[in-house]
């Protein structure tokens, strides 16, 4: 399924959703840019869409979500925060140790993809203002 009929699919869902609560239908799109959606496709647009578990501190996030064929380990800062591209990322479980080469950085988000065996493990992550930077340590414990 493409990343259109993907936001196609989500878009009806929410539509639906809302319509289910409200009690009315709220149209959100055409008729004709409807499309069908089978048990099947939701589920797999909303097991894409929904993290399987996240957390937070005061100054950052951490969601674990569906990539592919694993997880995406994502940290992202909060307010003034961003990542710390310059910190020695860590993430240790019963698979191993994950360097701070495995994780892709960028000053909105730090990404690690994890396989299903990996996760449940500790993360040491920082996030910086221009004038301060935090070092936490993180439990990720979650199940698919």
């Amino acid at each position: 399924m493409g990343e259109g009929e993907k936001r196609k699919v989500l878009v009806w869902l929410l539509a639906w959703c809302s319509s289910a609560v409200l009690g009315a239908w709220i149209p959100t799109m055409s008729a004709e840019e409807a499309i069908p959606v089978g048990e099947e496709a939701a589920a797999a647009v909303l097991e894409e869409a929904l993290p399987l578990c996240q957390g937070r501190g005061e100054h950052y996030r951490w969601t674990l979500s569906s990539a592919g064929e694993g997880w995406g380990l994502d940290v992202s800062g909060l307010g003034a925060y961003h990542v710390n591209l310059l910190f020695p990322w860590r993430y240790r479980s019963e698979a191993g140790v994950r360097a701070r080469e495995a994780f892709s950085l960028a000053t909105e988000r730090a990404r690690l993809l994890l396989s299903g065996d990996e996760l449940t493990g500790e993360l040491r992550l920082s996030v910086c203002t221009a004038s301060r930077c935090l070092v936490e340590t993180v439990q990720v414990a979650c199940s698919p």
